[in-house]
């Protein structure tokens, strides 16, 4: 089993502020601005700086090896815009993310013994040593925005049609092009009581900034 000094601390802290808007334009328009900051920060720390020491099969001691620190801040901004143009029903909107992130990794920094056995132990006589020499430290921003217009109308009065169209970008990703249709439309033949929905579009997946900070 482990003994008492193989143990650590964690820490962890949030800290987040929301707020939004909502704005009547005119007549025929709709206004929504959300914004969100959030500031995170984890962190771990051995109780004890002694290099660790494993025996198979008896117990392990000394320093638990751990010192790591992650603080992740993030700004997300998103705005959408209800409006009409005759029989048109519009959406037109944008999200805007950017994030600032860092990370140090500094495990097994005091090095680990490993014994075989208890003999081997008391003899002083470890299989292995193994240490991390230096600690990793990574630190990078990341921005994304994505604009979308969508338009929502009626040709006849069991059919209705959806055209919209949406474009992705993001630091890191050096394609600029992903224009990404969709169409859809609502059909209710003959006035029965069934409604017929059917969508087409193209979806890009984000490079997430967690995988990058892993």
């Amino acid at each position: 089993g482990a003994l008492a000094d193989r143990a650590f601390t964690r820490e962890a802290g949030l800290h987040q502020v929301r707020a939004s808007l909502d704005s009547v334009l005119g007549k025929a328009a709709f206004n929504e601005l959300r914004v969100e900051l959030k500031a995170e920060d984890t962190a771990q720390r051995s109780a004890s700086d002694d290099p660790a020491v494993t025996v198979i099969d008896a117990f392990t001691a000394g320093g638990a090896g751990v010192e790591s620190d992650r603080a992740p801040t993030s700004l997300e901004l998103a705005n959408n815009t209800d409006f009409t143009i005759g029989k048109h029903v519009l959406r037109a909107g944008l999200r805007l993310e950017a994030g600032a992130y860092q990370l140090l990794d500094a495990r097994n920094a005091n090095g680990t013994f490993t014994f075989g056995s208890l003999e081997a132990f008391r003899a002083g006589r470890p299989n292995t040593y193994t240490q991390r020499l230096g600690g990793v430290e990574t630190s990078f921003s990341q921005y994304q925005v994505g604009l979308f217009i969508q338009d929502d109308f009626r040709i006849g009065k069991n059919l209705s049609l959806s055209l919209g169209i949406r474009e992705e970008l993001q630091t890191h990703v050096p394609d600029r092009a992903n224009v990404m249709p969709r169409a859809g439309f609502s059909w209710n033949p003959f006035g029965i009581k069934t409604t017929i929905r059917g969508g087409y579009g193209i979806f890009y997946d984000r490079i997430s900034a967690a995988f990058m900070n892993t």
